[in-house]
């Protein structure tokens, strides 16, 4: 306790007499563990205290904020590029005097995405010793959603645009930019290949369930059903099943919407869900369907347990060795994605 407590006061001073920014090491750890939007995904290359995996270990380290702050902003390995409009001097100085607070470890962690099994596809391998792996999965599912959503415009200049030019497209944005010297363009094609190509874009759907409206003795749920792609650019998703898991203390009263199937077993999931089936859903189109339930119902998330959205189209790319690309959230292969509960809105201010 002596010792982390000279720690905490001593490195802010060293900061002071440096120039540098007063460090917080309370805000520092609070903002390393943060999820964006804020600074980024820093703890999933080097730990959650610190302690290092795919990145190296920074707890502890006695470095120079100067050196720390080279280390961002000038990196002298694969890690990108981060602008003082993404990660500003404070807040550097604020995880430094955490960091530096921390006890050295022995040993770094396990990296956050292990490495795919032996057998799998060369690009998978280079997403993975690139450090793409650590934030964006083996199979890049998120940026593959997103690409989706442009589709029609999406060839290798504008995928490098957006690694090697990440923060002059996007000035606040959650990713650096990567280094043409240290990623090269032939990696980065092969990338390129295996995301885009061998796996396919993917439209980026989202579902979300609202909390449920009282009326009558009954309780009604609304879920929106968003294809996020452009208009005329994107991708349009076909054959959607959404399936909403539902918990055996309650009874469907109705349901309103395109494609609803009602309350059935859902062969996929095993399970009895509130089921529609959606022909197809075209970038930039949102659709509303709603579900009544008898009595007051509860909160969405208690009600509806393991719901999900999945669709048929565009398909896996079912010759890819070892393909495992899903919402993190959920088991299996299927591509499928969970429905979201936003909380309740607000009431409004008198």
């Amino acid at each position: 306790m002596t010792t982390m407590l000279f720690a905490l006061l001593l490195f802010p001073l060293l900061q002071s007499d440096s120039g540098a920014p007063v460090g917080r090491p309370e805000m520092g750890r609070t903002m390393w563990n943060s999820l964006p939007p804020g600074t980024g995904w820093c703890r999933n290359c080097h730990g959650n205290e610190g302690q290092g995996a795919y990145g190296p270990d920074l707890a502890g380290r006695g470095l120079s904020f100067a050196e720390f702050k080279h280390a961002v902003r000038k990196p002298w390995g694969v890690m990108p590029v981060y602008n003082d409009k993404q990660i500003s001097d404070q807040t550097l100085a604020d995880f430094y005097s955490w960091l530096m607070s921390l006890p050295k470890v022995a040993e770094p962690g396990e990296w956050h995405e292990p490495l795919p099994p032996a057998g799998s596809p060369r690009g998978q391998f280079l997403i993975m010793a690139n450090g793409c792996g650590q934030c964006h999965d083996r199979e890049l599912w998120f940026p593959r959603t997103v690409l989706g959503g442009e589709a029609s415009e999406v060839d290798y200049e504008y995928f490098s645009k957006r690694i090697y030019e990440h923060n002059e497209l996007y000035p606040t944005g959650r990713m650096g930019n990567f280094s043409r010297l240290r990623l090269p363009e032939s990696v980065l094609h092969e990338i390129f290949d295996f995301a885009v190509k061998d796996l396919g874009l993917l439209p980026p759907l989202s579902a979300a369930l609202r909390p449920g409206v009282p009326s009558d003795g009954d309780t009604t749920y609304t879920l929106t059903l968003t294809n996020r792609g452009t208009k005329g650019k994107g991708l349009t998703a076909e054959d959607i099943t959404i399936s909403l898991a539902l918990s055996p203390a309650f009874k469907v009263v109705k349901g309103t919407g395109t494609g609803y199937v009602g309350f059935t077993r859902d062969p996929v999931r095993n399970a009895d869900a509130v089921i529609w089936k959606v022909p197809s859903l075209a970038p930039g189109e949102t659709q509303t369907y709603t579900v009544t339930l008898s009595g007051t119902g509860g909160a969405a998330n208690e009600v509806f347990k393991g719901s999900i959205m999945r669709f048929g189209k565009p398909e896996m790319r079912k010759g890819v060795p070892n393909l495992a690309y899903r919402d993190d959230r959920l088991p299996g292969k299927e591509a499928q994605i969970a429905v979201t509960f936003p909380p309740a809105a607000a009431p409004a201010q008198r």
